[in-house]
């Protein structure tokens, strides 16, 4: 007997709005939301990372005070019994792929340095450059994150599995090719 392959559908949204506000209308088995682990970060990485790091814990405040966060989407999963995962790289991985992004850090302790002699206006420009920098290094490790849930994807609808794949919309692109390339049937459900 030939074992039916699952499908994959697609929400790239602003995080979790299409599971969280009930445009749920697909046959699900299983769920794969993004969100990467920030345990276990070490002094040195917070030296050598500083500005990715210090922008990237003021975006998650920010997206947990406008209720964009998981949160909401995990209970819609839970009382529909689907089941979900969180899958995603961690921190740690990251940082550790993307080492030659340092050059960004030296340069912000370097404007930081000279705060004293120029003023308000280099610590403007520092704080200015943040997003800038965190902006650059989400895009360099958009990939690697987005691999780990392709892979994902194969494995489960290989199994016969219906997954919902909830990712921000930056990544529906990479994510679509990739299905294309292995050969796995997707839909997409939203990306506004």
């Amino acid at each position: 007997m030939i074992q039916k392959k699952g499908s994959c559908y697609l929400a790239g949204t602003i995080h979790v709005r299409t599971v969280s506000e009930g445009k749920l209308n697909v046959p699900v088995d299983v769920a794969l939301l993004e969100g990467v682990d920030r345990g276990h970060i070490s002094v040195a990485d917070w030296l050598l990372h500083m500005p990715v790091l210090l922008f990237y814990y003021i975006w998650m405040f920010i997206l947990r005070h406008l209720k964009t966060d998981q949160d909401s989407a995990v209970q819609t999963l839970k009382l529909k019994n689907i089941k979900y995962e969180t899958v995603d790289l961690t921190m740690k991985d990251l940082l550790g792929r993307h080492r030659g992004d340092i050059a960004f850090t030296i340069v912000w302790y370097s404007m930081i340095a000279y705060i004293p002699l120029c003023g308000m206006r280099v610590l403007v420009i520092a704080i200015v450059t943040l997003p800038i920098i965190f902006g650059y290094w989400v895009i360099v490790t958009q990939k690697d994150r987005d691999r780990v849930v392709v892979d994902r994807i194969a494995e489960l609808t290989q199994r016969g599995m219906n997954v919902l794949v909830v990712r921000g919309k930056m990544h529906v692109k990479w994510i679509t090719k990739q299905l294309i390339r292995r050969g796995i049937e997707y839909k997409i459900i939203s990306t506004y």
